[in-house]
């Protein structure tokens, strides 16, 4: 008996002529083309705002600007935690409790 070169063929189980004709590829493409074309992007009745409107949480433009300006100032001290959380239970809630100020 010959030895099969199995970089070249497929298990003697296998048949690759039944599964790999082009009738089912043609039936494969044909189904994912459909799956593709049916899905249609969503489409909303009215467009979707540019920009979120803040009025539930600032009473004025003034009030959000200022609100802004005050994360800001706070940015280095939350900068000046980096690092430190993992140190101990101390350090941590420390650090989540300068999150939440």
């Amino acid at each position: 008996q010959a030895r099969r070169d199995s970089r070249h063929s497929c298990p003697p189980c296998v048949s690759l002529s039944a599964v790999m004709n082009p009738s089912t590829l043609t039936r494969a493409l044909a189904l994912s083309l459909s799956l593709a074309l049916a899905a249609p992007a969503a489409v909303h009745a009215e467009p979707l705002p540019t920009v979120w409107n803040l009025s539930p949480l600032f009473a004025s433009d003034a009030e959000w600007d200022a609100a802004r300006k005050g994360l800001l100032s706070d940015l280095p001290k939350l900068a000046a935690l980096k690092g430190t959380l993992g140190k101990s239970a101390k350090s941590l809630l420390a650090g989540l409790d300068a999150l939440s100020a």
